[in-house]
């Protein structure tokens, strides 16, 4: 089983990304910032998809990958997204699950790279 992880981008007061823990909600065991910033982070929330990239890094929706496409068999530029209780990678026209893919790297993420977000459509 998964342990379930998230993170949030938070604007200010400075831009940077949070890491916790369901189990770190619940006990309170976070820094005060992630439990007193959640209203604001609500929607910027994204979950541990429970994967590794090729480069051994976790994979979270939001997370911009650089796969091969299962229609061309080229190399394309993809967004992890959870859609009916899986997590998939779209692609233009595309959506595919996750687990299809093999040699998964993230090149970005949609807040931190907003930029990549071109290529995916």
């Amino acid at each position: 089983m998964r342990e379930i992880k998230f993170r949030a981008f938070r604007k200010y007061p400075e831009p940077q990304m949070l890491y916790f823990t369901l189990e770190d909600i619940v006990n309170l065991r976070k820094p005060v910032d992630v439990i007193q910033e959640f209203p604001k982070i609500k929607d910027t929330l994204m979950q541990y998809t429970g994967l590794r990239d090729k480069n051994d890094r976790e994979i979270y929706e939001g997370d911009i990958v650089k796969i091969i496409s299962q229609v061309t068999r080229e190399f394309v530029t993809g967004k992890v997204i959870c859609q009916y209780g899986y997590f998939a990678v779209e692609y233009g026209f595309n959506t595919h699950l996750l687990i299809e893919f093999k040699d998964i790297e993230i090149i970005g993420d949609i807040y931190d790279n907003p930029g990549l977000l071109k290529e995916v459509q």
